[in-house]
């Protein structure tokens, strides 16, 4: 394979103009190795909901190379070969290689040695199931384990050793639902091992068939939309455990960067619904508004016509010479209840003002 070398700036660069899934597919290198890099010569990488962004021709904020002490180092990368791309299963936007996993710095152990928490929480709660049979403690948190006795060792090794690898990639195993998970980038993915057995037919007896164990383990990695079995063959479960958390990190990055998406989008539908009930609101403020406005103008112009009368009917008084104190005390009602009326003066009156 051809190699290239790169300086911390390029390889920065690269990061933050080029999708990681198409990265892995163009260099020999897997999406842990890939953030390893990032780490180790402190280079920072896109948020879930970047490239969608960016694809949408949506503002992003590219973060800051950061100086350091590895700036003068050089990133070494082997590009794929043709025949190394069409051999390799593609499996979304993230690639699986057909030829073994990178094993550095990951050893098989060849026994159990200081078990994980969750191995010793199976042992106890399978202590427990045998000695209390149905009345079982079932809020022990356990690994899903189903295989014959002759095989326990060889499963709990095996799960034991694929926990610490998870963890090892910065993953973490919860008990949830009574279920045990993988929590990859806050993904939830379902894991269970069992002992694959073959249907033995038995013509006289019902059921018409029993169960042959066959010692072949197979390892089921989330469930629904997330999904895939791994069975013994050529290679053992135990020489695959590092393209499983592969696997799985693919996936799940896929997903969660799916739900990001997801989130933002409703984010955006939520803000876009906010505007359009604050723009329903305003709407109909404005036609309250112009109402009262139009309905004030009526009574400005019905108490000025109001006024206008009282002072007709005043001046005819005084023509016919039947002015009078009742006149003088009408004519000062009427002014009231005209200023009463005019909503520029708005003067109250205790009579018209009390509700019935």
């Amino acid at each position: 394979m051809e190699k290239v070398s790169l300086t911390r700036d390029e390889f920065y660069e690269m990061v933050w103009t080029t999708p990681t899934s198409h990265l892995l597919k163009k260099y020999d290198i897997t999406q842990h190795k890939f953030i390893e890099l990032c780490k180790k010569f402190d280079i920072p990488r896109p948020g879930i909901g970047y490239w969608m962004k960016k694809a949408n021709n949506k503002p992003v904020i590219r973060k800051a190379l950061p100086t350091s002490n590895k700036s003068g180092s050089s990133i070494e990368l082997y590009l794929r070969s043709e025949k190394e791309k069409r051999s390799s299963n593609k499996v979304g936007s993230q690639l699986i290689t057909s030829k073994k996993t990178d094993n550095e710095g990951f050893r098989y152990p060849e026994k159990l040695k200081n078990p994980h928490p969750m191995i010793l929480e199976t042992k106890r709660c399978w202590e427990d199931s045998k000695a209390k049979g149905y009345n079982r403690d079932r809020n022990i948190p356990h690994l899903s384990i189903r295989v014959e006795p002759p095989h326990v060792k060889r499963a709990l090794l095996l799960m034991d050793t694929f926990v610490k690898l998870l963890e090892k990639r910065g993953h973490r195993i919860e008990f949830k639902y009574h279920r045990p998970y993988a929590v990859l980038y806050d993904v939830d993915i379902e894991l269970d091992l069992r002992e694959a057995a073959k249907r033995i037919p038995k013509p006289d007896a019902y059921p018409t068939f029993e169960l042959e164990y066959t010692g072949q383990f197979v390892m089921m990695t989330g469930k629904y939309s997330i999904h895939k079995e791994w069975r013994d063959g050529k290679i053992k479960l135990e020489g695959m455990l590092e393209k499983i958390v592969d696997w799985m990190e693919a996936h799940a990055g896929e997903w969660a960067d799916w739900r990001e998406q997801s989130r933002l989008k409703e984010l955006e539908r939520a803000k876009e619904k906010e505007q359009h009930e604050k723009m329903l609101a305003r709407q109909q403020q404005e036609i309250l508004s112009f109402k009262t406005l139009l309905e004030d103008s009526k009574k400005h112009q019905e108490a000025n016509a109001l006024r206008e009368y009282i002072t007709a009917a005043r001046a005819k008084a005084i023509a016919e010479k039947k002015s009078d104190k009742a006149l003088e005390a009408w004519v000062t009602w009427a002014a009231k209840k005209a200023d009463w009326l005019d909503p520029l003066t708005n003067s109250p009156d205790d009579i018209m003002d009390q509700k019935l």
